[in-house]
């Protein structure tokens, strides 16, 4: 991997991470969005800010990824991408949610890092 792809790849995994965290704030608590109809429940999104500001997260982690791509093998940069972008999360949710992390998860999240190191390595 080349350093701009890897910076392409960085980027998207951070604001795919953050697009996350802010539609986690922006729907904690509220299990049914969609309770009173469609229609309210797209209202809802639509006028909520952090959903509004995690999907444009979303679509500027998009970007950033389609740009890694011209760079980078796919089978190489989804891996590298996504992996980064759960362990940010696991540590956004862990920090800002105050949700727990057990042997298990960490477990996890330490072979998602090796993972991505062997996928770094061969490609």
């Amino acid at each position: 991997m080349d350093k701009t792809g890897i910076l392409f790849l960085l980027s998207s995994a951070v604001t795919n991470a953050l697009a996350n965290g802010f539609l986690k704030t922006a729907f904690a608590g509220n299990a049914n969005i969609f309770g009173e109809g469609i229609i309210k429940g797209l209202m809802k999104v639509a006028t909520n800010p952090y959903a509004v500001l995690g999907a444009v997260l979303f679509g500027v982690s998009f970007l950033f990824f389609g740009n890694a791509l011209g760079r980078v093998n796919l089978s190489s940069a989804y891996p590298f991408m996504s992996g980064t972008a759960f362990l940010l999360i696991f540590l956004i949710s862990a920090l800002f949610f105050k949700e727990q992390i057990n042997i298990w998860g960490a477990l996890g999240a330490f072979s998602i890092i090796f993972g991505i190191i062997l996928i770094s390595v061969k490609g």
